[in-house]
């Protein structure tokens, strides 16, 4: 019988091929719209080279890692820069602020979190969870990898014009770095990683919603922009502050175990 293929590096490679299929969509559709063709040609370009890093990762992973990380990080940041500074008047539409752009920034904070996964799983030991349920944790870390990121480009929207492009490249930044942590902690309990890695990304996101509540709460902006943000912070608490709490009691007990000394047998 053949031993089951670790598919972390290949699913990390199909979700940055989709998250440049998308990209490539909007900042095509941008471009025919404004007529601008340099604008379709780095879009296009930048979909052939997620192409190729994620056709790398999906078969020749392990091999070739140490490359595809820092490109993949160039790919992203260059994503990111493009949509902020050359694309914001289309980005404004509510369609694409609040669908288009969150769904690829999802998709890469998914693609990121595994690759993150691999590093940490490389340098750091297998630990044996004491809950039954901390696989569940997995599942709630990823679905609460959204808050931060839609409570990021609901801000943005409700800045409007007052914000310049690298205040918004970096709320964005920021909030998708939190969302790669989630999903970092959300593998650490599903494949016995250390529970310190969950207790950390739960409490960023955590931490992330509850600054998010306070700012839709400040009471500037559109109100209906600020409800629908406080709603998804309120989300992100719900769903960060639960693995936070079951992760860091885990933690404890991992501790305790190590620091326990083994039993001596009495029997001569």
């Amino acid at each position: 019988m053949t031993e089951k293929r670790d598919r972390l590096l290949s699913n990390a490679g199909g979700l940055l091929i989709a998250a440049g299929a998308v990209g490539a969509f909007v900042g095509g559709s941008y471009g025919l719209a404004e007529q601008r063709p340099g604008l379709i040609i780095t879009s296009v370009v930048l979909l052939m080279g997620y192409g190729v890093v994620g056709y790398l990762l999906m078969n020749r992973g392990e091999r070739y890692f140490h490359y595809m990380l820092p490109a993949a990080a160039v790919l992203v940041v260059a994503t990111l820069f493009l949509f902020q500074t050359e694309m914001r008047s289309f980005l404004e539409a509510e369609f694409s602020h609040y669908v288009l752009e969150p769904s690829m920034t999802l998709l890469l904070v998914f693609a990121g979190g595994a690759l993150l996964t691999h590093v940490v799983e490389n340098m750091t030991d297998r630990v044996v969870w004491p809950s039954r349920g901390a696989r569940s944790l997995n599942t709630l870390l990823h679905v609460a990898a959204f808050a931060p990121v839609w409570c990021a480009f609901t801000l943005v929207d409700m800045m409007g014009r007052s914000a310049s492009a690298w205040s918004a490249i970096l709320i964005i930044g920021g909030s998708a770095l939190v969302g790669i942590a989630c999903v970092v902690g959300g593998y650490a309990a599903s494949r016995n990683s250390h529970p310190a890695f969950t207790a950390v990304g739960a409490s960023l996101g955590f931490l992330a919603a509850a600054s998010y509540l306070y700012q839709f709460m400040a009471g500037r902006g559109d109100v209906a922009a600020a409800a629908f943000g406080q709603f998804i912070a309120l989300l992100g608490l719900i769903l960060c502050g639960l693995p936070a709490a079951i992760s860091a009691v885990a933690w404890i007990q991992v501790a305790n175990e190590r620091a326990s000394p083994e039993p001596v047998d009495p029997t001569p």
